[in-house]
Parts: C-alpha cells; structure tokens; sequence
C-alpha cells in the first residue's frame, strides 16, 4: 500500500531548504560593506525585494528610502576607515529615489514623499559636513626638512699597506618564493573632503529637485477630461430639452 507520509516529509525537508538559502545570504551579507567580495550580494538581495514591491508606490519609497539610510551608515563606517568607495551607492540610490517620486500620480504622496526625502538627506549633508571637518583636522601637512653640511679638515695620507685576500667559498643563495601583497591604498585626506564636498553637492541637487514639487501647483486637468466634462454638460442640456419640449398639433389647446 502507497503511502504518502515519506513523499511530505521529503517535500517539506525539500521547502525548508528552499526558504533557507535567501535567509543565509541575507545574513551573510547584512553587514558587508562597499568593495567586499559578498557586497554585489547584498544589493541583489535589495533589486528582488524592489522588484517584488513594484507598482505600489508607498510600499517601494519606503523601501527606497530604507536602503538610502543603509547606504548612509555604510558610508559612515567607511569614512571613518578612510575610505570614500560607497558615496557612489548613496548618491546613485538617491537619485533611483528621486525619480520614484517624481513619478508618483497622486500630487499628494508625491509631495509628502518629495519632503520626507529632503529632510532627510539634509541630514546626512550635515553629518558628511562634520565628517569632512574632522578629516581636514586630523590632517597635519609635512614639516619642512633641513638638510646640515658638515665640513671636515683634510686628514693626514695614510701609508697604504697592501694584502691578499684568501677566496672563501659563498653558498648561492636560496630563492624563497614570498606571495604577491595587494597593500590597501589609503587616499590622501585632501582627496576625501574633496570627494565628500562633491557628493554634497550632489546631493543639494537633489534637494533643488525635491523643492520644485513642493512649490508646485496643481496640475490643470488634461484636455480629453475637460472635453469630456463639455461633452456630458451638453448631454445633459439636450436630455432637459427633450424633457420640456411639447410638440405643436391641431388637437393642441383646441379651445
């Protein structure tokens, strides 16, 4: 007799596998960083959730704006390290942000997304302003070097005195083989706060952008809608007509 307790228990060994694969990859790559090898990972994770979320637009902004704040604080640790490799990724998932909302159909979530965005990537330029301050304190330019000239009196000739060196037997000597190192470059302070400054800049266009939906006026209504209000007032006028209209007959108002 067939029974069906072994095929659900491999199926379901089978589905719990299936849902523990993106768990794993998802917290394997949670905390990785711009530049590391399971980061491509990470931001593939982030397009299928992006993906799953389209067409709502309140789902994906907030969303979007969740992974905007992650690259924030990625930033931030790399900043701190003396690395600019993510400010890339924060501008870029600004701007992929930027463009949702100025695509949104209804005014009012357009604008009421348009200023939270503002709001909170003046946050981050004044956060990247002090990080930029403290870069440029830290950094302390070269003291100048002074070169000393000693002048010694000529010195008695000395009596050469000629020997003869014995040869001795030098082993060749042994070639080890040492693994090529890729030495981690770190940028010159000048180039981090030049780079930062550039990203805020970035960023301020951005939030010019942003404004512009805010001040915006209400979009007039188009020209097929407003057609069609014409052409339902006249249906309505005609049907009121036809309403009130008494036919003229011999047999109308004899008397």
């Amino acid at each position: 007799m067939f029974s069906a307790k072994p095929v659900l228990n491999y199926l379901s060994i089978f589905v719990i596998g299936f849902l523990t694969i993106p768990s794993v990859a998802i917290l394997a790559t949670w905390n990785t960083l711009p530049g590391q090898k399971l980061y491509p990972i990470k931001r593939n994770l982030e397009n299928i959730a992006l993906k799953i979320v389209g067409g709502n637009f309140k789902a994906e902004s907030q969303l979007r704006s969740k992974f905007v704040d992650r690259r924030f604080s990625e930033n931030s640790i790399l900043l701190a390290q003396s690395s600019t490799e993510g400010l890339d990724e924060l501008t870029g998932d600004a701007r992929s942000l930027k463009d949702v909302i100025l695509s949104a159909e209804n005014n009012e979530e357009r604008q009421e997304a348009a200023k939270k965005l503002s709001v909170q990537l003046e946050n981050y330029n004044n956060k990247l302003e002090q990080q930029k301050q403290t870069t440029s304190q830290s950094y302390q330019p070269p003291s100048p070097t002074t070169t000393t000239q000693t002048v010694t009196a000529p010195s008695q000739p000395k009596t050469q005195e000629t020997t003869i060196e014995q040869p001795t037997y030098q082993p060749p000597p042994q070639e080890t083989a040492v693994p090529p190192s890729t030495p981690k470059i770190t940028p010159p302070p000048e180039k981090i706060t030049q780079e930062i400054t550039q990203t805020q800049q970035e960023i301020e266009q951005i939030i010019k952008e942003l404004e512009k939906v805010n001040s915006r006026p209400p979009s007039p209504p188009s020209a097929p809608f407003i057609q069609q209000q014409q052409q339902e007032k006249e249906d309505d006028s005609h049907d009121k007509g036809k309403d009130t209209y008494k036919p003229k007959s011999k047999f109308w108002n004899k008397n």
